[in-house]
């Protein structure tokens, strides 16, 4: 990797990246009154730097990013704009991740153009200024890559290690990101030049165990609190109800079983959907009873109107390929209002996944090497 390029490209995006800090900083009535998802990991930082290590009932947001905020309050106070300043030095990493992976897999040109066009995308500058989790994530699941393909260079029970714990702290951020893990171990094994079965299988054992002990606090935790073995949080029934019922329509809405009132923080949500669970069932539910009652009950309108469900599946898959950004917690329209770099032209998913495309296809025939940057595409789209 180039040094020089790989620092232009950090510097360029932390420019960008600095400069929506001060506008936003400087317009943004709401720069330090987090809500709905930020409001909740800012609150959950200060109860963990009060003392409540543990907290109460089932985590039912990763844990990851509430623990990173704690130890930065922890460190300098609970300044939500110093965290937001950190984010902008995170966000401006990726984009050095990015040009490495680029150049490792293609040419130090695509790296390059990669970086820049990373540095440059209008969404990831919009997360720097919130607290979001992935401020995080995206980082840590270009680490995983990248070690994964240091881990298949040098094969060994470290560089795997390595890898299975950036896998962990991707699920401690968000739990589905454990659905990368089995083909991405096979991709490994498979592709290691070491020869013998043993030897791979060894190699597999780092990798897994080395995810295992970075989940297993959250596990263990959440038994302690809750007296189930729950792996990370409790909201998958939750969120796969919300995602296939009858009014969904692939955004987050409301379904009709509840009142219009009901709430869009993931805390209220969780206690409104254990209310109903429990009148429906006239009894209260754990939390893993919870979650197979709303799994079972989305699982029954896929049965009952499987056309209706095909045709949300097809809208869903629009939406990811859609160029419009469906907002959740805040829209990036609202935030432009306060940014003026947000208002420059910067890169869209609407320029950018057209040139994703063609580099998709024109690669194709080298789908072996490439296969963890197609699993991971594919896991976020599953």
């Amino acid at each position: 990797m180039d040094r020089i390029a790989a620092g232009g490209v950090f510097l360029l995006a932390l420019a960008i990246r600095l400069a929506h800090f001060m506008e936003i900083r400087a317009h943004d009535p709401f720069f330090e009154l987090p809500s709905v998802d930020p409001r909740i990991y800012h609150q959950w930082a200060l109860r963990i730097l009060g003392g409540d290590l543990l907290g109460t009932g089932p985590f039912i947001l990763g844990p990851l990013y509430p623990y990173f905020l704690a130890l930065v309050y922890k460190a300098a106070g609970p300044s939500i704009p110093l965290v937001k300043l950190l984010q902008c030095v995170l966000g401006s990493l990726l984009c050095v991740f990015v040009y490495y992976l680029g150049t490792r897999l293609f040419s130090r040109a695509a790296g390059l153009v990669a970086g820049i066009a990373a540095a440059c995308c209008s969404m990831l500058v919009f997360y720097g200024g919130t607290l979001m989790i992935v401020n995080l994530l995206a980082p840590l699941v270009l680490l995983l890559l990248i070690a994964a393909y240091r881990a298949v260079d040098s094969p060994g029970g470290a560089t795997f290690s390595i890898a299975g714990a950036l896998l962990g702290l991707c699920v401690l951020a968000r739990e589905n990101s454990l659905l990368i893990g089995p083909p991405l171990l096979a991709w490994m094994m498979l592709r290691t030049p070491i020869g013998t079965f043993h030897a791979r299988v060894r190699l597999g054992a780092f990798f897994s165990l080395a995810v295992a002990a970075v989940i297993m606090p959250a596990t263990l935790r959440n038994l302690v609190v809750t007296g189930e073995p729950i792996l990370v949080n409790a909201a998958g029934g939750m969120s796969f109800y919300t995602g296939n019922n009858p009014d969904a329509d692939g955004t987050f809405h409301v379904p009709a079983i509840f009142e219009r009132t009901f709430a869009d923080d993931p805390l209220e949500q969780y206690e409104t959907y254990s209310a109903l669970a429990d009148r429906l069932t006239g009894r209260r539910l754990g939390p893993s009873e919870l979650t197979r009652f709303w799994v079972s009950e989305g699982f029954r309108f896929i049965r009952e109107k499987p056309g209706r469900w095909a045709a949300l599946e097809l809208r869903k898959l629009d939406l990811f390929f859609n160029a419009a950004e469906v907002w959740n917690n805040r829209p990036v329209t609202l935030a432009k209002e306060f940014s003026a770099v947000l208002r420059l032209p910067l890169l869209t998913f609407g320029v950018m996944l057209p040139l994703a495309l063609v580099g998709f296809f024109a690669a194709l025939g080298r789908w072996r090497e490439l296969a963890p940057l197609h699993i991971v595409i594919g896991v976020h789209l599953l």
